[in-house]
C-alpha cells in the first residue's frame, strides 16, 4: 500500500490510532486524513509512527488539532522524506507553529500548508528561523493573523533560495510588509504573490510592482482597497514579468486611468486571467482594455461591478484578439443595455467562451434574443441573465430555441419579468440535457408557469432549481414534485411564494429528488402540511431545511423535529440572508 486516502469521513482519535498502528503499511507514500474529526490523540498517533519511513505526503488538515498534536508531528524523526505538510484549518496557534519551525528531520519538505491556522507574528517568526528546508517551494500561511511585525523576521530567512509560492492572503499586511517582501533578495525564483485581503496601499503595491527579480507567474493584491491608479500603472509597467499569467486586483480603487495603463500593457504575452472586478472603471478603461493585443492567450477577464456602460461594451465585443476567451464577466455595472450587447452577440472570435455574466444590467429583450442567436459558443457553460428587471416572455422564448449550446449547465434568469410562456419555452427545450443550475427567482411565475417547467423531461442533470420570490401555489408545488426526470436534484429554493398543505404534502411523497437543500420558508404551510413532511422518510441526505414563516403549530414543529432523518436540522428561523 503506497497511498492511504481517508479525507472526508468521521475520522475520529480512536480510528487515526488504529491507522497508526498497522506496521505492515512500511511503503507508505500519501497519507491523506483531511477534513475528519481527529484530535489531539489521533495526531500524537501519527506523530508517533516509526513505520512510515517512505512517508512523502501528510495531509491532516481541517481536523481539531491543536499545539498539541502539532508538536507531536513536527517530532517525528522517522519522515526524513517528508515533502509535502498539509494542517490547514487546525487550531495550532503560536506554539503549533514554533513546534513546526523546530523540526530539524524534513530537510526535503517542499510544501507547507498551514493555512486558517491562528498564527501570529509570534509563530510565523519560529518557521522563518528554520534553516533545514532548503528545498522549500511553497508556503501556504493564507488566512491567519501575520502582520508586519511577522514579515520582518520571515523576510530575513536566507534559506529557502527554491521558494516559488509565497501566500500570504487575508492577514494583517500593510504597505510596509509588502515592501519588506520585496527587499527580500533570497526568493530570487518566487512565481506566485497572494496579499489578497490585506491593508496593502499605493506605497506597498508600487514597492511589488517595481520588483526586478522575481520570475511572477501569478499576482493577488485583491480586496486591499486601497490599491490606486499609479501604483497599477507600476505595475503595468513592469518589464521583467513576461511570464505572468494571472493578476487579479479585484476589489480596489482602480479608475480608467488604471485600466488605460493596464491597457498598453505588450510585456505580458502570457497573461491568462486578469480580475478587475469591483473598482471604478468606466468606459474609457474598458476601451483600453478592449484595444489591447498583446494578450492573445487571455483566458478570463473581470469587469464586473464597476461603471461600465454600452461604450465599453461595444469595445470590448469588438475585440478579435482573445480567441481563448473562456470567461467575461460584465455584471454589475447597471449601464450595459441591449446597444451595448451588439457586438459582443456578434463576436464569432470567442469559440472557447465557457461563462458569460451580465447580470445586474438594462438587458431587455431585444438584447437576450442578440446573444441567443450566437452560434459561435457551443462550449457555452454558463449564462447569467439575472436581475437586468427588463427581459420578458418575448426574449426568453427566443433563449429556449438555442439549440447551439448544447453544454449549457447553468442558466440564472432571476430578477426579471417572464412567466408562463417562457416557462413553457424552457421545458421544451430538448438540447440542454447537461443544464444543472436554473434560477428563475424574482419572477412572474404561477402554478400554470410551474407545471410547465414541471413537464420537463430532458434536464436529467438539474441539481439546482431556484423560484423563489414568484407566485406558485399548491398545483405548482404538486406539479414540480411528481417531476420524474429530475432524479439529482439536491436543492430546491421555494421559499416566498403561496404553498398550502396540498403543495407541502405533495412534495413530501417525492421519492426520487436526491435533495440536500430544501426552502419553503415564508409559505402558507400550516399543522397538516408540515405532519406530511415530517412523514417523509427518504430525504436521507437533507442538510437544509428551512421553514421560517409559515403558520405550523407546536404539533406539527415536534412531529417535524422527531424526524430520523432530517428532524435535527428542521429551522425555524430566519435565514441570515433576509435579516
Amino acid at each position: 500500500l503506497r497511498v492511504l486516502w481517508l479525507s472526508k469521513n468521521r475520522i475520529t482519535d480512536e480510528g487515526a490510532i488504529l491507522i497508526e498502528s498497522n506496521i505492515t503499511w512500511i511503503n507508505l507514500h500519501v497519507v491523506g486524513l483531511s477534513e475528519n474529526q481527529i484530535g489531539d490523540k489521533g495526531a500524537s498517533a501519527i506523530g508517533n509512527n516509526t513505520t512510515w519511513p517512505n512517508l512523502r505526503i501528510l495531509r491532516i488538515a481541517g481536523n481539531k488539532i491543536t499545539e498539541e498534536g502539532a508538536a507531536a508531528i513536527a517530532s517525528n524523526t522517522v519522515w526524513t522524506n517528508l515533502q509535502e505538510l498539509n494542517l490547514e484549518k487546525n487550531q495550532l496557534k503560536n506554539k503549533g507553529a514554533a513546534a513546526l519551525g523546530g523540526n530539524t528531520t524534513w530537510k526535503g519538505l517542499q510544501k507547507l500548508i498551514l493555512n486558517e491556522s491562528k498564527i501570529t507574528d509570534e509563530g510565523i517568526a519560529a518557521i522563518a528561523a528554520n534553516t533545514q528546508w532548503t528545498g522549500l517551494q511553497e508556503l501556504r500561511l493564507n488566512q491567519n493573523e501575520i502582520g508586519d511585525k511577522g514579515i520582518t523576521t520571515m523576510v530575513k530567512n536566507s534559506s529557502w533560495k527554491n521558494l516559488k509560492t509565497l501566500r500570504l492572503s487575508g492577514n494583517k499586511i500593510t504597505d510596509l510588509g509588502a515592501a519588506l517582501i520585496e527587499r527580500n533578495a533570497t526568493w530570487k525564483g518566487l512565481q506566485v504573490l497572494e496579499l489578497a485581503d490585506n491593508q496593502i496601499g499605493d506605497k506597498g503595491a508600487t514597492a511589488v510592482g517595481s520588483n526586478i527579480n522575481w520570475d511572477l507567474h501569478k499576482l493577488d493584491l485583491s480586496g486591499n482597497k486601497k490599491i490606486s491608479d499609479d501604483s497599477v500603472a507600476v505595475i503595468a509597467n513592469n518589464v521583467i514579468w513576461a511570464n505572468l499569467q494571472e493578476l487579479n486586483l479585484e476589489k480596489n480603487a482602480i479608475t480608467d486611468k488604471g485600466a488605460v495603463a493596464l491597457g498598453e500593457n505588450t510585456i505580458w504575452t502570457e497573461l491568462r486571467k486578469l480580475n478587475l472586478n469591483e473598482n471604478q472603471i468606466g468606459d474609457e478603461g474598458a476601451c483600453a482594455i478592449a484595444a489591447n493585443t498583446t494578450w492573445t492567450q487571455l483566458q478570463e477577464l473581470g469587469l464586473g461591478s464597476n461603471d461600465i456602460g454600452d461604450k465599453g461594451a461595444l469595445a470590448l465585443g469588438a475585440n478579435v484578439s482573445w480567441k481563448q476567451l473562456q470567461k467575461l464577466d460584465l455584471s454589475w455595472n447597471k449601464k450595459i443595455n441591449d446597444e451595448g450587447l451588439a457586438t459582443i452577440a456578434q463576436n464569432n472570435t470567442w469559440g472557447n467562451l465557457k461563462e458569460l455574466s451580465l447580470a445586474g444590467n438594462q438587458i431587455g429583450d431585444a438584447g437576450t434574443i442578440a446573444i441567443a442567436s450566437n452560434l459561435t459558443w457551443r462550449n457555452l457553460l454558463k449564462l447569467d441573465l439575472s436581475w437586468n428587471r427588463k427581459i420578458t416572455d418575448a426574449g426568453v422564448s427566443v433563449l429556449a430555441s438555442n439549440a447551439a449550446w448544447i453544454h449549457l449547465q447553468e442558466l440564472l434568469l432571476s430578477g426579471n419579468q417572464i412567466a408562463e410562456e417562457s416557462a413553457l419555452a424552457l421545458s421544451g427545450n430538448s438540447a440542454w440535457t447537461n443544464l444543472r443550475v436554473l434560477w428563475l427567482s424574482a419572477n412572474n411565475l404561477n402554478d400554470d408557469a410551474a407545471m410547465a417547467l414541471a413537464s420537463n423531461s430532458s434536464w436529467e442533470s438539474l441539481e439546482e432549481l431556484w423560484l423563489t420570490f414568484n407566485q406558485i401555489g399548491d398545483k405548482g408545488a404538486s406539479a414540480l414534485a411528481s417531476n420524474t426526470a429530475w432524479n439529482k436534484l439536491q436543492k430546491l429554493y421555494l421559499s416566498w411564494n403561496q404553498i398550502g398543505n396540498e403543495g407541502a404534502t405533495a412534495l413530501s411523497r417525492n421519492a426520487r429528488f436526491d435533495l440536500e437543500e430544501l426552502y419553503l420558508y415564508q409559505n402558507q404551510i400550516e399543522e397538516s402540511g408540515a405532519l406530511a413532511l415530517a412523514a417523509n422518510t427518504t430525504w436521507k441526505n437533507l442538510q437544509v431545511f428551512n421553514l421560517w414563516g409559515n403558520k405550523i403549530n407546536d404539533d406539527g414543529v415536534l412531529a417535524l423535529q422527531t424526524n430520523p432523518y432530517f428532524g435535527n436540522i428542521v429551522d425555524l428561523n430566519k435565514p441570515a440572508w433576509e435579516k
